[in-house]
């Protein structure tokens, strides 16, 4: 967990959108997903919380997410097509 924490840190610290990027909010009315990206410069960050018991397809959750490149996650990537109970992800997006 510490180790997550300090990728997280340092991200903040490398890269200007997660700390100066404008914030929107993703499926608002999700009950276990927490979603928004951080967007500047034309760079944009999505991050993607799964903070329920259910596995979720990411692409039938948000579309956008197909073509991204996984930045940081809290879990071993096993399928990228897939959100697991208690996963976090950053993603860049195209």
């Amino acid at each position: 967990m510490l180790a997550h924490y300090r990728r997280l840190i340092a991200l903040r610290h490398e890269d200007p959108v997660v700390a100066l990027g404008d914030f929107h909010l993703l499926l608002p009315e999700h009950d276990e997903v927490y979603a928004f990206t951080r967007s500047r410069d034309g760079g944009t960050l999505l991050v993607v919380c799964n903070v329920g018991r259910t596995t979720y397809r990411l692409s039938s959750l948000l579309p956008e997410v197909v073509d991204a490149e996984l930045v940081l996650g809290n879990l071993p990537e096993d399928d990228p097509a897939v959100l697991r109970p208690w996963e976090a992800r950053v993603l860049r997006l195209p």
